[in-house]
């Protein structure tokens, strides 16, 4: 009884708290009927608000909605909407406060609420880092790209044209010193020789040249560079969106109504 009591002043505080700041009207204390409807409309707004990513427009809705009808699991999607806002700190408040405030949740669903209070403890400590580290994380991540695509084409081609020139440089260096034409009796040896030797060399140290650079690059066209590890926190795509009004932690406030 006193636990019931307490729940309720609590839900009764948070409802004040959001609608600080409104204007005072004075008219008639709406119907029932009208309070189920009006908090139907506000949460409908909130929920297309969410799914077009307004979230700003969400959170507006959202509290509208609980200033209506202090629904508890209103609380963990005003958390929802305010992590897609980057408010990290507010984004915990209300899971904090969903969390102090359902009953009877379900261990799927309570795990889910901890990792996620426990998710804005660690995104706000990150948001106080010095923005150097950051900077160091793009620097390296720069520092890592892959090699040009050009290397391996151009290293084969140049392979390829060496092996070329190394044969001709062979050839030309072994013909070197014999006869263009063959000698005719009663002469022993060839009026004419040929002398490519120097070509031959030529040919051969280009070719050589050309074999190597060419291994050098395929080498380096094939080499992985080894990329930086680097943590983040995911969250499933299960976990990412408003939770319906069906849900079992929602019938522990009083009269929820239906599920827009």
């Amino acid at each position: 009884m006193r636990g019931s009591r307490h729940h309720n002043v609590l839900f009764g505080a948070l409802a004040w708290l959001l609608t600080l700041g409104e204007p005072a009207t004075v008219r008639a204390e709406p119907t029932e009927l009208e309070r189920q409807r009006a908090f139907r409309e506000q949460y409908s707004l909130a929920e297309s608000a969410y799914n077009n990513r307004e979230y700003a427009t969400a959170v507006e809705r959202l509290r509208a909605a609980f200033a209506i009808e202090p629904v508890p699991l209103i609380l963990f999607n005003l958390g929802q909407a305010y992590r897609k806002l980057d408010a990290y700190s507010d984004a915990r408040v209300y899971y904090e406060l969903y969390q102090s405030t359902a009953r009877g949740l379900p261990a799927v669903e309570a795990t889910t609420v901890e990792r996620h209070i426990a998710d804005m403890r660690e995104r706000e400590r990150a948001a106080q880092t010095p923005k150097v580290v950051e900077k160091t994380k793009l620097l390296l991540l720069q520092s890592e790209k892959p090699p040009p695509r050009w290397m391996f084409p151009v290293g084969l081609s140049a392979g390829l044209l060496g092996l070329g020139g190394v044969a001709s440089g062979a050839a030309l260096l072994a013909l070197n010193g014999r006869c263009s034409i063959p000698a005719e009796a009663p002469a022993l040896e060839c009026s004419q020789l040929y002398n490519t030797r120097l070509p031959g060399a030529m040919f051969a140290v280009a070719g050589g040249s050309l074999v190597v650079m060419g291994v050098v690059f395929i080498t380096l066209s094939a080499r992985r560079p080894t990329r930086p590890v680097l943590t983040e926190t995911r969250v499933l795509p299960s976990e990412d969106a408003l939770l319906p009004l069906s849900q079992s932690s929602a019938d522990a406030a009083g009269k929820p109504p239906a599920g827009p």
